[in-house]
C-alpha cells in the first residue's frame, strides 16, 4: 500500500480508500449483504495496509435495517473497528446528508438552509456515536 500525508494535517493516509456503501444495511436496489463477507472485506483491506474509510451517515439507513435489528453503515464500521482495536489506526471520512434530505440538492435554496451550523453539529456527534468515539 502506499501511502501520502494528508494536507498539513501530517496524516499518512493510504492511496487507496475502502468505500463502505454496500457493506451494511440494505442499500437501496441491491441485496442484503452478508454481515461476515462484509467483515473480511474490511479485514482483507487493513490486512494490505488500508487505513482509509470513507462512509456516509446514510448508508445502509434504510427502513427495514431498524426492524430487522441490522446495523447502519457507521455503526457496523464503528463496532468492527472497537472489535478489532483498530480505531486509532484508521482515518474515517464520512457525509451528512442535507437537513431536507433531498439530493442533489435543489436549486435555488441557500446553502444556509440546506446545512445550518446547528444540524452540521448535531449530525457529527450522531456519526461519532455511531462510530463509538467521544
Amino acid at each position: 500500500m502506499q501511502y501520502r500525508i494528508l494536507g498539513k494535517t501530517g496524516l499518512k493516509v493510504a492511496e487507496i480508500g475502502m468505500g463502505t456503501w454496500q457493506l451494511s444495511g440494505k442499500p437501496w436496489g441491491w441485496e442484503i449483504p452478508d454481515e461476515q463477507e462484509s467483515r473480511k472485506t474490511l479485514e482483507r483491506y487493513f490486512d494490505l495496509g488500508g487505513n482509509f474509510i470513507d462512509t456516509a451517515w446514510v448508508y445502509g439507513r434504510h427502513e427495514d435495517n431498524e426492524k430487522e435489528g441490522r446495523l447502519a453503515g457507521e455503526e457496523f464500521i464503528g463496532k468492527f473497528l472497537k472489535e478489532k482495536s483498530l480505531r486509532n489506526k484508521v482515518i474515517i471520512a464520512t457525509k451528512i446528508p442535507g437537513k431536507n434530505q433531498k439530493w442533489p440538492a435543489w436549486k435555488n435554496v441557500p446553502i444556509s438552509e440546506v446545512f445550518p451550523p446547528e444540524y452540521i453539529i448535531k449530525m457529527t456527534e450522531s456519526s461519532l456515536q455511531h462510530f463509538q468515539i467521544d
